[in-house]
C-alpha cells in the first residue's frame, strides 16, 4: 500500500494542472462534451469510434487509450443527472494527453493497459439533466430487456471489448452517510453481486481487492467519508450483469460533501480513485490486498438531512412537546436544465437522534410557529424591494401574495409567492410540507425559516436563498 499511497499523493498534488477548466458545474450538455473531446482528436494516443446514437440521434463515442494486454472498460453518465465522474474523465484525458508531468506513471499505465471509455452513455437524459433516457426508462435497469438504444450500445460495446475489469461510474443522493455516522458518504464503492446468493468467485474477489486499496487511498483525503453501496443483487443492472459475464466490476458512487454543491472536490476524489485503481490493475498489486478488509468498509445509510433543528418546542392541537425537525432541500431544474433552484420539504419531526444534518442547531428553549402570509396583494413579483423583504421577515412573514406571478417557479429573494388562488394557503408544520416557519423565544422572533433556509435575524444573509412560487 505504501507505493500506491505515494502515487495517489502525486495524483492529488498535480490535479489542478490537469483539471478541465471549461467545466466547473454538473449541468453541461452533450455538445459541451463534444467540444472538450475535440482537442484530443489530433493526439495519436487517443482513438475515437462512434459506437451508436441515442434515441434522439446524439452520437455515443468510445475513446480508447493504451496498448496493453489488460482491457479496462469505464463508462459514465448512464444516468443523465449523474455527471461527477464524467467531469473526472475529462481530467483523466488531460492527464494522459500531457507528455511531461508524471511521465513514468502514464507510460506504465498505457503500456500495461488498454483503456476504453464511454464518457456519456445517456446524452438525451443529460440534455434534460434527468436520470432516465428520453423514453423515461432507467438504462441501468435495461441490461436484460435491452429496450433502449443506449443500453444496447453499452452491452454491444462490452461484448466486443471483453474487458477484464470494468468501472461503473455513478452519483448517489447527498443524504447517505458512511455507516451510522454524521459523516456523508462522499464516495461509495461496490463489487456488485453476480447472483442472489452474493457468492464470491475470483472475478468478484478481484473487484473487492481493488476497492479495498482505493478505500485506503481515499481515506487519507476524505477520512470516515468512504462507504460501501448496497450489494443487493439486481439482475437488470449492468454492473451485476458484467460481473456475471466475467469482468471484475467496480462501482463508484459520488455522494455528498458539505459546501460542495457542484461536487468539484468529489470530482477530484473520482480522479484519484480511478487512476489509483488503474495503477493497481496495471502493476497487479491488488492481488496482495487482504480481501477480509472489504467487510470493514461501512455500508452507506440514508441518515442525513440538509438541516436538523433540535430540541424545539412544538405546539400541536392544544398540546406541546419537545422535538427535532429535519429538512431536505431538493434541486429543481430550470433555464433549460442548465441551472436549478431549491425547494424544501419537512422530512422528519420528533426524535431524530439517529439522523444527522449537514447543518444542525440546538434550539432548546425556542418555540416553532407557522410562518405568516402578508395580506397586502402586490401587483407583480417585481414590486417588492429589499426593505420590504427585511421588514416582512422581521415580523415573521414567510409568504407574499402577487396578482401576476409571471409564470415563474421561484424567485431570487427569501420569500415565497402565492398567487391569488392560493392566498388562503396555510403553512402547516407537518411531514412532506415545505419548511416555512418562525422560531421564537418569549414572543421574540430570532430565526425565520423560508424554503428550508434558516435566516438569523441578528446576522442576515440572503445569499443563494430562493423562494418558491405557488401558482
Amino acid at each position: 500500500m505504501n507505493k500506491i499511497n505515494a502515487i495517489a499523493e502525486s495524483f492529488y498534488n498535480e490535479y489542478d494542472f490537469f483539471k478541465e477548466k471549461r467545466i466547473t458545474q454538473r449541468r453541461f450538455k452533450h455538445s459541451d462534451m463534444c467540444k472538450i473531446l475535440s482537442k484530443f482528436r489530433a493526439n495519436k494516443k487517443f482513438k475515437f469510434k462512434k459506437v451508436g446514437k441515442s434515441a434522439q440521434g446524439r452520437e455515443i463515442e468510445l475513446v480508447t487509450l493504451g496498448t496493453g494486454k489488460t482491457k479496462v472498460f469505464l463508462w459514465s453518465q448512464m444516468h443523465g443527472n449523474e455527471s461527477t465522474a464524467t467531469m473526472a474523465l475529462f481530467d483523466i484525458f488531460n492527464f494522459f494527453e500531457d507528455s511531461n508531468t508524471q511521465k513514468d506513471i502514464k507510460e506504465f499505465l498505457l503500456k500495461n493497459l488498454k483503456l476504453f471509455f464511454i464518457p456519456m452513455v445517456n446524452p438525451d437524459g443529460t440534455e434534460l439533466f434527468q436520470r432516465e433516457n428520453i423514453y423515461n426508462i432507467d438504462i441501468n435497469r435495461d441490461a436484460v430487456a435491452l429496450q433502449t438504444p443506449e443500453g444496447k450500445i453499452l452491452m454491444d460495446t462490452f461484448k466486443k471489448i471483453k474487458p477484464t475489469f470494468s468501472f461503473n461510474l455513478h452519483d448517489q443522493g447527498i443524504w447517505y452517510s458512511a455507516g451510522y455516522t454524521k459523516n456523508p458518504a462522499t464516495i461509495s464503492f461496490l463489487a456488485p453481486a453476480f447472483n442472489e446468493e452474493k457468492s464470491l468467485n475470483t472475478v468478484r474477489k478481484n473487484s473487492m481487492k481493488i476497492i479495498v486499496a482505493m478505500y485506503k487511498v481515499l481515506s487519507k483525503y476524505i477520512p470516515n467519508c468512504v462507504a460501501r453501496y448496497s450489494d443487493e443483487f439486481e439482475p437488470r443492472a449492468y454492473g451485476d450483469m458484467f460481473q456475471s459475464l466475467g469482468s471484475s466490476t467496480i462501482l463508484i458512487e459520488s455522494g455528498g460533501r458539505k459546501d460542495d454543491v457542484e461536487k468539484q472536490y468529489i470530482r477530484k476524489m473520482n480522479y484519484i480513485s480511478i487512476l489509483s485503481g488503474l495503477y493497481l490493475i496495471a502493476d497487479k498489486s491488488f492481488r496482495e490486498v487482504d480481501l477480509r478488509l472489504y467487510d470493514e468498509i461501512p455500508f452507506n445509510q440514508e441518515r442525513l438531512y440538509d438541516i436538523i433543528l433540535r430540541n424545539l418546542k412544538f405546539n400541536a392541537k392544544g398540546k406541546s412537546f419537545i422535538g427535532d425537525i429535519g429538512i431536505k432541500i431538493e434541486e429543481n431544474n430550470t433555464d433549460k436544465e442548465k441551472n436549478f433552484y431549491f425547494k424544501s420539504e419537512i422530512v422528519g419531526i420528533g426524535d431524530l437522534s439517529t439522523f444527522y444534518g449537514y447543518s444542525e442547531m440546538d434550539l432548546k428553549g425556542f418555540e416553532i410557529f407557522p410562518g405568516k402570509t402578508y395580506k397586502k396583494v402586490f401587483n407583480k413579483v417585481g414590486d417588492i424591494n429589499k426593505s420590504d423583504i427585511d421588514k416582512l421577515i422581521s415580523k415573521g412573514y414567510t409568504n407574499i401574495i402577487a396578482k401576476d406571478t409571471d409564470k415563474k417557479d421561484f424567485v431570487n429573494f427569501p420569500l415565497n409567492v402565492f398567487s391569488i388562488r392560493n392566498k388562503n394557503k396555510v403553512n402547516n408544520i407537518k411531514i412532506n410540507n415545505p419548511a416555512d416557519f418562525v422560531i421564537r423565544k418569549k414572543d421574540k422572533i430570532y430565526f425565520v425559516v423560508i424554503n428550508g433556509f434558516v435566516i438569523d435575524l441578528k446576522n442576515r444573509n440572503y445569499k443563494n436563498i430562493n423562494g418558491v412560487v405557488f401558482h
